[in-house]
């Protein structure tokens, strides 16, 4: 069996067509005449044989396909095996070809592509048409010359920027797409540089900017091996209060520089700095500076607040949520527009296609940004601020339709751990409809979950006469559709406007008294253990015990028994063990690592975990909410941390542990 190329092209067109296909209808689509179309049919024949399939040709409607469906279900796997695409598909194969302009460091000929993409030369003049518009929106020349060849002209910058282009716009995921430019052997050692440094400056990106970072130092690091360095001058200013972010990219660059042999120059290093500079960050070290040393930023937000939506200005400028946000979002924001850094926003079709009036408001609340730094803004970037004032907005409608929050209870075995995880996802997805609080398995039969209006777990409740819903701990779609529908449910049940008592003085101030024990007695108690890595779960309890419990006392053991007989406690998906539990074991949060002394603990009932990370939490805390809560989601959410943790880097995990609790402490007291 030897189909050509276009032998293979036509049968998959065949094979999709219910109907017969005209000959007029393959020529046109495969770009051919149609007497080349009749030259393939006529050489298709004979192949087809082999798998018993005829070639009708005769029917006035057009050509067909007969034969058993065995036999067409045989071709169809038979041309699956072969690396063809479907012709029909031509924005695939129009993003092959930027990705091969993209690749080519020289000039080549039309015949090449052809021959690649298993095209006619005509097919590909006809996309190299469309393909070169692609490249005009990031100021890259496509250049057709007649017996030289096809080849991109660029500035540097601008190249790099299609190359992040490219990327974003054609993979789910960003780092498979980077992998398709650049080799993983890079990215890699772009990974470990980023773990060797005692201050990593990354760690204060949001997840999309430090996918962001390393996609554009990826693309950076590969260039300059190649020969391609950026040699546009450029200026940075250094103040105090960015220095530390300079000596961060200096020791980076540095050594990268011994990693991969090659040598960033004075404007690879601006570059980074100010790609740095300008990245999204989940939280500035502090929001009441900007208000007090730059006041044009503060002034800037509250202008563009009244520009968005007087009517109701002066309800949003009391959501310290969308202040510290917008504060936040814009520092960030104006680097980028003054250094023209593009940045990625794949919600932005969205956002327009969603919330329409949202946006358009946010246009005019981004003109105040226009006219003070007199730059346009990008349509990202708008799309970016329309989350921070949709958001808002949202919320707002919610608390005027009803004040009437639904309160539900995620039950787990030991209070902590993957119900923190689910807890912040629910507060999330439904904002304000919602109180969540955290329970443990104990407390099914306490008086605590009497006022709960929907009970929500990952394990089944054993003898206990009580309504819930089971859902998987990840919470697929189908378990948040099950979670939407009893929210609605109870809210259409009891959706009067109820006045909320003021918290007692006295209690709120117990609260804090508690809270600020409980972040003593993490920060105080967090150690990280190496152990044998042949060790058993059950010796593992023993030595937690030992290490954590009071002297000839089992309960954190017996506890933490107890809880894996409920349900298991291994994460594979992250490669860890989460050991948690309440127990009479502690009279305050404790939280410990335990790393194996190989790459991971050989027991099967691990599998294959690189890290124990340990929880524990007093029995009589009559708290639903507790600032360990916060470490253990971070764990999920955060992937720098989560590495560092399974990396067993002491020193990182410690920050990362003191920046979430001063961060959970902070929300206490503006909630005080």
């Amino acid at each position: 069996m030897s189909f050509s190329a276009r032998g293979i092209q036509i049968l998959h067109l065949l094979l999709k067509s219910i109907d017969p296909v005209p000959a007029q209808e393959l020529a046109i689509e495969l770009q051919l005449s149609k007497r080349t179309i009749f030259r393939e049919l006529k050489d298709l024949e004979s192949n087809l044989k082999s798998f018993e399939i005829w070639l009708d040709t005769k029917s006035k409607k057009g050509i067909r396909l007969i034969g058993d469906i065995e036999e067409i279900d045989r071709l169809n796997n038979a041309l699956a095996k072969m690396d063809f695409d479907d012709p029909r598909n031509i924005e695939q194969r129009r993003n092959k070809l930027i990705l091969e302009l993209l690749r080519q460091e020289g000039a080549q000929k039309i015949y090449y592509y052809s021959s690649l993409l298993k095209v006619s030369d005509a097919t590909i003049h006809s996309d190299l048409d469309v393909v070169e518009s692609w490249f005009e929106e990031s100021k890259v020349t496509l250049i057709r010359k007649s017996g030289l060849g096809i080849y991109l002209d660029y500035r540097e910058e601008d190249y790099r920027k299609s190359c992040m282009r490219y990327i974003y716009q054609n993979a789910e995921n960003p780092l498979d797409g980077l992998n398709e430019l650049v080799e993983g052997s890079i990215v890699e050692n772009i990974r470990e540089a980023l773990r060797a440094l005692p201050y990593n400056r990354v760690t204060r990106m949001t997840e999309s900017s430090f996918v962001e970072f390393i996609i554009y130092l990826s693309i950076m690091t590969n260039r300059i091996l190649l020969g391609r360095q950026n040699k546009d001058s450029k200026n940075v200013e250094l103040t105090e209060k960015n220095l530390k972010d300079y000596q961060f990219v200096l020791e980076l660059s540095s050594i990268l520089s011994n990693k991969l042999h090659l040598q960033y120059n004075t404007t690879e290093i601006a570059d980074l700095f100010i790609y740095i500079r300008g990245a999204k960050v989940q939280y500035l070290n502090s929001i009441e500076d900007v208000f007090e040393n730059e006041p044009s930023i503060a002034n800037m937000i509250y202008e563009m607040i009244n520009q968005y939506d007087s009517s109701i200005a002066h309800l949003l400028k009391q959501d310290q949520v969308l202040i510290n946000g917008l504060i936040t979002h814009i520092k960030p924001t104006i680097i980028r527009l003054q250094n023209d850094i593009q940045i990625q926003n794949p919600f932005q079709e969205k956002i327009k296609a969603l919330y329409p009036e949202i946006y358009k408001k946010s246009l005019k609340a981004g003109k105040v940004l226009e006219q003070r730094l007199k730059v346009i803004i990008p349509e990202e970037e708008l799309g970016l601020l329309a989350i921070h004032f949709g958001g808002a907005e949202v919320k707002l409608k919610r608390i005027y339709m009803t004040n009437k929050k639904v309160k539900l209870g995620v039950i787990c075995p030991g209070g902590i751990g993957i119900s923190s995880l689910i807890s912040s996802r629910l507060s999330n997805l439904f904002y304000s409809q919602v109180n969540v609080s955290t329970f443990s398995y104990n407390d099914l039969l306490s008086n605590k979950i009497k006022d709960i209006d929907i009970i929500i777990s990952t394990f089944k409740f054993e003898n206990h006469e009580i309504d819930y819903l089971q859902v998987d701990p990840m919470l697929p779609q189908e378990d948040i559709d099950m979670i939407s529908n009893a929210i609605a449910i109870v809210s259409s049940k009891d959706a009067i406007f109820e006045n909320q008592l003021e918290t007692n003085l006295l209690s709120k101030v117990v609260e804090i008294r508690q809270v600020a024990k409980e972040i003593e007695s993490i920060i105080d108690s967090f150690e990280l253990i190496l152990i044998e890595d042949k060790i058993n779960i059950d010796e593992l309890m023993m030595v937690i015990n030992k290490k954590l419990g009071k002297e000839n006392e089992h309960y954190i053991y017996e506890d933490l028994k107890k809880r894996e007989s409920i349900s298991t406690q291994v994460i594979p998906e992250y490669e860890f063990v989460f050991l948690h539990a309440k127990t009479k074991g502690v009279d305050a949060s404790k939280f410990i690592v335990i790393k194996p002394n190989g790459p991971c603990f050989k027991d099967c009932y691990y599998d294959k975990s690189k890290v124990v990370i340990v929880m524990l939490i007093p029995e009589d805390d009559p708290r639903t909410t507790l600032a360990i809560s916060r470490i253990s989601v971070a764990l999920f959410e955060e992937s720098i941390f989560l590495d560092d943790v399974k990396n067993g880097e002491t020193e990182r995990i410690r920050l990362s542990i003191e920046r979430i609790l001063k961060a959970y402490l902070k929300d206490k007291m503006l909630n005080f």
